[in-house]
């Protein structure tokens, strides 16, 4: 990009594939030219388009527990709170499951569904609808991971073998510790957990006799942030707190090393692995909107930091507390209200994205002249808005086009001035079909701040008369006040310049001497001491 102060200057945005989360968009060296503010209802994730989300519906309200489980087995989708246990093929149709005692939890190996309640340990499979029971016991948490089952039960943590034996691992030294997530990468597993604010992460080892023993702890966390849940996919591990996310990999000596903290969810309560992506319980996505967010781990935007952005969404506030793909659709709980399902038809009414602060790359002030703006072509009922902003938030302009089959806007702005604006891409649609954004261009000159030179004759004359009405002789040493100006001249040092009631901040630019005549004391020529003042 020219960075002539003669020319506009353009910034311009076609691809936003590496994730929210910068606010800054173009100044210092570490900025992702991928990568925006924030967005809501906004596909982010084909190069080139921005595109509305898939719209949601409640699935079922059967259950509207405080904390809501959903797994996914190759055949159905199941649920459960405190309440009951439901599944469903179509995400229509719900059948219970019965059970004895409260449900507590439930996990899958992708084929057979475990669950755990107050009294019993269940499995089942999607050749029937009654449970067989595994083990008469009840457990608080269920876990399969690594081709073995585990459970919880209060501060101890379980193996159970295929005929229902348990196998106790161990009873954690805290009584009040939870155990909130097992998982496994490749081969090797790993068990962790949270008591009052310090979380704990273990690995596992293999005895002699093949049983599975606790080792080391393979990751510290700091203070107050929880270890809520965990997924692993494809070598890496999400890392799910009571801050938000973070992404991992296991060393060769079995440690989980993780990236920055991604805080801008807040508390994640669960996470769905498929393909690149891995989608997140996000409680707060704008005011009365909770849902799901996306993270790719197919970009990095640093070390062990993936480009996340929000996803799909229902209109309702409440913590998610599970997140699964089926069936080509976002499934996900939401405490208090029930199990929401993405569309694969129809789509939210509207979305938007924020570019964070752009810059041109300047913390000077800049004067904004045009925009420009590019679509697929709209079809009927699609609109889209692009409000750019200075960084007052004030509006300087709101380009809007819903005209059918229009593709390019071009809008000439009045060269409003800032140190940065936004821009905001706002699509609306009617439900069935989706606005295709696929770029914008702002540009901008510098304002160069204004530049004053003043030329000064000094007049350096060992006696020279002032003040004619009462002839006062004044002096001045010609060495010393050379000696002093050279030096200005030479340090460019910033000198105060007063001429009657003018007081200006400059520095000496240059300067020319003008001798006249051979001074009386015989130390040299006296003249005039011509000076280029320049105000900074």
């Amino acid at each position: 990009v020219s960075q002539s102060r003669y020319g506009a200057w353009w910034r311009y945005r076609r691809d936003w594939r590496g994730g929210a989360g910068q606010l800054v968009m173009d100044l210092g060296e570490d900025r992702d030219a991928r990568r925006f503010y924030q967005s809501v209802g906004i596909d982010v994730w084909t190069e080139g388009e921005l595109t509305l989300l898939p719209s949601t519906s409640l699935a079922t309200s059967v259950l509207t527990g405080s904390d809501i489980k959903v797994v996914a087995s190759t055949h159905h989708v199941y649920i459960l709170d405190t309440t009951g246990i439901y599944r469903s093929s179509d995400l229509t149709t719900w059948t219970q499951i019965t059970v004895t005692g409260t449900p507590t939890d439930l996990d899958t190996d992708g084929i057979t569904v475990y669950i755990s309640t107050s009294s019993k340990l269940y499995k089942i499979d999607n050749t029937t609808t009654t449970p067989t029971q595994l083990a008469n016991k009840g457990y608080d948490r269920v876990w399969f991971a690594g081709n073995y089952l585990f459970t919880s039960l209060a501060n101890s943590l379980h193996t159970i073998s295929s005929s229902g034996a348990e196998t106790k691992i161990l009873d954690h030294f805290q009584v009040g510790f939870t155990w909130t997530t097992v998982f496994a990468v490749g081969s090797k597993v790993y068990a962790g957990g949270y008591a009052g604010n310090t979380s704990e992460l273990y690995g596992f080892t293999i005895s002699s006799t093949g049983t599975l023993v606790i080792g080391a702890e393979a990751s510290q966390f700091g203070h107050n942030e929880l270890l809520l849940s965990a997924v692993s996919h494809v070598g890496s591990v999400l890392l799910c707190t009571s801050k938000g996310i973070r992404l991992s990999t296991v060393g060769a000596d079995s440690s989980i090393t993780y990236g920055p903290l991604i805080d801008d969810p807040g508390a994640v309560y669960a996470a769905f692995a498929e393909g690149q992506y891995v989608w997140f319980g996000w409680p707060s996505i704008e005011a009365n909107k909770s849902g799901t967010g996306r993270v790719n781990l197919a970009i990095s935007t640093s070390t062990l930091q993936p480009a996340y952005a929000t996803d799909v969404y229902t209109s309702v506030a409440g913590t998610v507390t599970g997140v699964v793909k089926f069936n080509g659709r976002i499934v996900f709980a939401v405490s208090g209200n029930g199990v929401y399902k993405s569309s694969t038809t129809n789509y939210v009414s509207s979305g938007w994205l924020s570019s964070g602060r752009v810059h041109y790359g300047s913390v000077e002030e800049k004067s904004i002249t045009d925009a420009l703006v590019n679509t697929e072509g709209l079809a009927a009922g699609e609109k889209i808005d692009v409000l750019v902003t200075d960084d007052d938030g004030t509006e300087i302009e709101e380009i809007s086009g819903n005209q059918v089959g229009l593709k390019t806007l071009d809008v000439q702005l009045n060269g409003e001035k800032a140190n940065y604006f936004e821009v905001k891409v706002t699509l609306h649609g009617p439900g069935t079909t989706t606005p295709t954004f696929h770029y914008w261009r702002t540009r901008a000159f510098p304002v160069v701040p204004p530049v004053e030179q003043y030329v000064v004759p000094l007049m350096l004359y060992s006696k020279t008369v002032i003040n004619d009405a009462q002839g006062q002789l004044y002096s001045v040493d010609i060495k010393d006040e050379m000696e002093f100006l050279i030096e200005a001249w030479r340090s460019k040092r910033p000198l105060t310049y007063i001429e009657n009631q003018m007081v200006r901040r400059v520095r000496l630019e240059a300067y020319e001497y003008s001798p006249t005549e051979w001074s009386d004391s015989q130390l040299g020529f006296e003249g005039t001491f011509v000076v280029r003042l320049v105000t900074l």
